[in-house]
């Protein structure tokens, strides 16, 4: 997770989005599967694809109402709905 993130900070989503991938696919039964959900999301929006990454949030707050995970998620896709 922490090396997705450090690419998402160096602005390279391509390369961070493998590392969130390999999370949800190797991890899928862990904590960490929902974030590495809201690093692929927040990736496909950096990468050109807003509406994508705003429909993969909502359902990422729709799907663990009440967590971190889902704050995360709704400040990112307020963040991209606002550009």
């Amino acid at each position: 997770m922490r090396t997705g993130d450090l690419y998402l900070k160096l602005h390279r989503p391509g390369p961070a989005r493998v590392y969130f991938e390999k999370v949800v696919a190797e991890y899928a039964d862990t904590p960490w599967k929902p974030e590495a959900e809201v690093g692929i999301a927040v990736c496909e929006g950096r990468e050109g694809s807003p509406k994508l990454a705003i429909t993969m949030l909502q359902d990422i707050e729709s799907r663990y109402p009440g967590t971190a995970t889902a704050k995360r998620a709704l400040r990112e896709r307020k963040r991209l709905e606002h550009h």
